[in-house]
């Protein structure tokens, strides 16, 4: 989402936390997690948030 609003990803997060805050969206219904995967298949020991388009739009609307 930093890339497609080109933002920092410091002011996406913000606005994606004051959504949940504001219990705009339960997170569970807009966010899938996935581990990430490094060079040559091996799982890196971080997960990685997608979000839906629904949570895409609101986040972008105020930045």
């Amino acid at each position: 989402m930093a890339k497609l609003f080109d933002r920092d990803r410091t002011v996406i997060t913000r606005h994606i936390n004051n959504i949940f805050k504001d219990d705009e969206f339960n997170k569970n219904e807009v966010c899938a997690n996935f581990a990430h995967t490094l060079k040559y298949g091996t799982l890196s020991d971080r997960e990685l948030d997608y979000y839906n388009l629904d949570m895409i739009i609101s986040g972008g609307y105020p930045v």
